[in-house]
């Protein structure tokens, strides 16, 4: 028998609070302030929940996915493949 995860479940409060802190920070800015606040709150989820192996690998997926999303966008606009107007 599958056991389903509820809202009571400590996984479906990370998972919350990691998509939370995605969509926070989805859309990448090439400032300091930006880059300091990510890691900042990142960290802050991260001891929330007591170093929890899941949750690290989650915060760590999403500082790495938006700086490979910012450093994507910034060869594109520098091979002009965007338009940035």
């Amino acid at each position: 028998m599958e056991k389903k995860l509820t809202k009571t479940d400590i996984e479906w409060d990370v998972f919350r609070a990691v998509w939370t802190y995605y969509e926070k920070y989805a859309i990448p800015e090439e400032n300091d302030t930006y880059w300091d606040d990510l890691i900042k709150e990142g960290e802050e989820i991260v001891k929330k929940y007591d170093h929890d192996t899941l949750c690290v690998r989650l915060v760590s997926a999403v500082m790495t996915a938006l700086d490979d999303k910012i450093k994507l966008e910034g060869k594109c606009i520098k091979k002009n493949c965007i338009s940035t107007e």
